[in-house]
């Protein structure tokens, strides 16, 4: 038999009629199709959705993002004299991998209008199709912080939308945020931290890591928001500086709840 093939997908390609694609969100614009395989994927870009890898055809993706290449990688053959048969390559150990289900998309370290201690804010998107509830999940840094979602009842993020979650709940003192859930103990370093959000099986959902010592810069009264939701959130290139203010704000710049006004 012929040997199988590794496969990244992109744009308006004719597909090999073997390779089966399905089940990626469909964000917008254009749709998005997935390779069920063990996708390898150029440097620089993401497999989203455990192993399989979110591509566009044609339109413009929501939110804007770069073509991807097709690349073909067959594996080893060891031929016994009886027919091909494919040798598996031995691949390290991983730490566990987020699920890529909510993302970490916007946040304020260090707002200026109001108090950190008031004004601080974590923003998370929803990549799917359906909502999804994140009460009982955990926002945590590798120290101390930790915070297990209590709001009484379900709190849903929208399909393919935003939730907003702070340090104070009240508009009048956060500096104009709009924030559905208050968390308690925990807070956003000005200098280096680290975010991780995780279920209520203890699985990683999200996370990264901001060190103004390796390429980050946390701005006084400005959020920073990712440029795109699949791409990498430990390279500071890939967040940008929000500049300017949102329609409640008290003087702060960010987009809380919506998409990104930097890009």
């Amino acid at each position: 038999m012929s040997s199988p093939t590794r496969v990244v997908v992109v744009a308006a390609l004719a597909l090999p009629a073997a390779l089966a694609l399905s089940g990626c969100p469909d964000l917008g614009d254009a749709p998005f199709f997935c390779n069920n395989g063990d996708p390898t994927c150029p440097e620089g870009y993401f497999c989203q959705l455990p192993q399989k890898v979110c591509v566009r055809q044609g339109g413009t993706w929501r939110p804007p993002a770069e073509d991807m290449t097709i690349t073909e990688a067959p594996l080893p053959d060891a031929d016994s004299g009886s027919g091909d048969q494919t040798v598996d390559t031995p691949q390290p150990d991983l730490p566990p991998q987020p699920s890529q289900t909510i993302v970490i998309t916007e946040f304020m370290a260090d707002p200026n209008a109001v108090l950190d201690s008031a004004g601080e804010y974590l923003e998370l998107f929803n990549v799917t199709k359906s909502p999804i509830d994140i009460n009982g999940w955990t926002i945590k840094d590798d120290g101390s912080d930790s915070h297990t979602i209590n709001a009484g009842g379900p709190l849903m993020v929208p399909a393919e939308g935003y939730i907003v979650l702070g340090i104070n709940k009240t508009a009048g003192q956060n500096g104009g945020v709009g924030v559905a859930y208050q968390y308690t103990n925990f807070f956003l370093s000005n200098k280096a931290d680290e975010v991780l959000i995780i279920d209520t099986g203890g699985k990683i959902v999200d996370k990264f890591a901001y060190d103004d010592t390796k390429g980050w810069s946390i701005p006084s009264g400005a959020a920073l928001s990712l440029r795109n939701p699949f791409l990498d959130k430990d390279n500071a290139a890939n967040w940008c500086a929000e500049n300017s203010a949102w329609s409640s704000s008290a003087g702060d710049k960010g987009s809380p709840g919506a998409n990104p006004g930097c890009l």
